[in-house]
């Protein structure tokens, strides 16, 4: 991400960003998920 910044390779620079928020939100739902599953004696605060 960072050679493709530096020689202004915007294209992929916004792909990468686009896969590191898939990826970020993809663990938050699976920790989030497994949290609920695995700690079944917090109630849930939603």
């Amino acid at each position: 991400m960072l050679q493709s910044n530096a020689r202004m390779q915007t294209d992929v620079l916004f792909a990468a960003l686009v896969m590191l928020a898939a990826v970020t939100l993809t663990l938050k739902i699976v920790v989030d998920s497994l949290t609920r599953r695995l700690v079944f004696w917090v109630e849930d605060a939603t």
